[in-house]
């Protein structure tokens, strides 16, 4: 019973790690974007 409640724990751990970091990347993505689209913007002003 302890092995299977280490390996649910263990897999629960790793899968918040993957929502959280994919969390994160989502983020950073959204903020690459808008700089992009702020650099196409001042590019096409100029």
């Amino acid at each position: 019973m302890w092995i299977e409640l280490f390996v649910f724990l263990l897999v629960f751990a790793f899968a918040a790690h993957q929502f959280w970091d994919l969390k994160r990347e989502k983020k950073k993505t959204a903020k690459q974007d808008q700089n992009t689209q702020g650099t196409q913007e001042s590019n096409r002003l100029h």
